[in-house]
């Protein structure tokens, strides 16, 4: 089997450049984001800070909401498991599950699509991946896809409604506007704001009583 490297902080560890699903499973290294192309490894290497930031706030803000409404459960970097046999494997920055679809947690990952994904781009990311995925979760049924891209302005969202099987953008966020996502409604949130960790004045209405 052929092997690549990945090098950590004065360390680097071998990735095969293919892997079963068995052997995805039973990788239990966090140095890097591993995720499954048809078998294909694909590593990505840490994001920025601002990328983690943005991450962990907007994830704060889903989980209040969605607990406090008992509408399903929010996770990062979680295994999402689309198909077993090709494997076919990706783990999102963000996920939503609705309650109705708890079943598809199992052992701690997703088996099957979640309601909601979120990537946040990144400088590393590669265009033929980031195509790829935007296929893939569409064609196996995640319901919506946030596309959130950093730039000097701040946050840009593009929000993905699945329809049939394809992405249909149902709006387009220039960064300092205000979010009202179609899958929460009573939401409203606004990223560069938020980015900073300023929760009260980056949410409106409903929302100004979780945080």
């Amino acid at each position: 089997m052929a092997l690549g490297m990945v090098r950590g902080k004065g360390r680097g560890r071998h990735v095969p450049q293919r892997m079963t699903l068995a052997q995805y499973l039973a990788d239990t290294s966090e140095e890097r984001k591993i995720e499954l192309l048809d078998g294909e490894v694909v590593v990505s290497p840490r994001p920025r800070a601002e990328h983690q930031e943005l991450e962990l706030y907007l994830g704060f803000l889903l989980d209040r909401w969605v607990r406090h409404h008992n509408l399903g459960r929010v996770w990062h970097d979680i295994d999402m498991i689309l198909e077993p046999s090709k494997p076919l494997t990706y783990v999102p920055d963000l996920v939503f599950l609705a309650k109705e679809h708890a079943e598809r947690l199992r052992e701690g990952r997703l088996w099957g699509p979640a309601d909601l994904c979120v990537e946040i781009e990144s400088p590393s990311d590669r265009p033929r991946v980031m195509r790829r995925k935007y296929r893939d979760y569409a064609r196996y049924g995640v319901s919506w896809y946030w596309i959130i891209r950093m730039d000097e302005a701040g946050p840009f969202v593009e929000e993905n409604e699945n329809r049939g099987g394809e992405y249909v953008v149902r709006q387009e966020v220039e960064a300092g506007e205000w979010f009202a996502p179609g899958l929460f409604p009573g939401l409203e949130m606004n990223l560069a704001v938020l980015a900073r960790g300023e929760f009260r004045q980056a949410v409106r209405g409903k929302a100004k009583r979780l945080v």
